[in-house]
């Protein structure tokens, strides 16, 4: 995961100082300066946690040090076969928390989860009472994607601002309520309604347009929005300190360049990641 300021890019987390490499990341939320949670594209050994980590899983990673040495260990955060995650329909491919904390996720196909008819294109939240290896909670319909006309799209990334407009990627060419993109783009539903009767209308613009900065070959597979001064610190230093535009924190499936033109969005931190990128 990669930090751009507007200028340059420079490391976040690199998974492969702490025992990942090869993993792909389906997803991942900052949950605090200090604590990382991630997902994975498939099931995973993880450093420090005994049984092998599924797709349906959820990891925290508690960092004494981020950035190009990336130092800190790994714990379960979510067990996915705990609260009905356990088919090969149920993978989590795209996860946030909600400012409740409630955990929002999108499965990877068409099930049932709970007492709940879920499609790929829909998202559905989680009220834990507990979580980790005792991982427990109800599920309730959070956005209902053909409702708002989400059908035949797969949600492959998700984050909820402070003014509960939801951020999402899909994962492949889309074109809904007036905008289209690619599966590096991110756009924005802004609710009316949510639940089994969700409703509302979608920007008209991208909020992300990946071919900006040279990752048109890539796709996203995740991405959060946190202030910026709620980065961890990075390589010993100081924390990103708050500044109107947002900085951008990626990783891609390709090698790529980025440039900072036009980058003038909403003033919080974009942290966009997909697969691991040499730069």
């Amino acid at each position: 995961v990669l930090v751009f300021d507007g200028v340059n890019f420079s490391m976040l987390f690199d998974g492969s100082d702490v025992g990942l490499a090869g993993a792909k990341l389906s997803g991942f939320a900052l949950l605090s300066p200090t604590e990382l949670l991630l997902s994975f594209a498939s099931a995973e050994s993880v450093p420090g946690i005994a049984d092998i980590v599924d797709d349906s899983d959820i990891v925290k990673f508690t960092g004494t040090q981020f950035g190009s040495d990336t130092q800190g260990s790994f714990e379960l955060y979510f067990d996915g076969s705990d609260v009905d995650l356990d088919g090969s329909a149920e993978d989590v491919d795209a996860f946030a928390i909600l400012p409740d904390g409630r955990l929002l996720v999108s499965i990877t196909g068409s099930s049932t989860v709970g007492n709940l008819s879920v499609r790929d294109d829909d998202l559905i939240a989680l009220t834990p009472t507990s979580l980790g290896e005792n991982t427990a909670g109800s599920w309730e319909i959070y956005l209902d994607g053909s409702d708002v006309g989400l059908s035949g799209e797969d949600v492959h990334g998700v984050t909820v601002g402070v003014n509960g407009d939801i951020y999402l990627n899909v994962q492949n060419d889309f074109a809904v309520g007036g905008v289209a993109g690619d599966d590096e783009d991110i756009f924005v539903f802004r609710p009316t309604t949510l639940g089994n009767s969700s409703s509302g209308t979608f920007a008209s613009t991208l909020y992300f347009d990946g071919s900006d900065f040279g990752i048109s070959d890539a796709e996203l597979t995740g991405f959060d929005l946190v202030p910026a001064n709620s980065l961890p610190l990075r390589d010993g230093g100081s924390a990103a300190s708050a500044q109107a535009s947002p900085m951008f924190l990626a990783s891609s499936t390709a090698t790529t360049s980025a440039s900072k033109d036009n980058f003038t969005k909403d003033p919080e931190t974009l942290i966009p990641a997909a697969e691991p990128i040499p730069l």
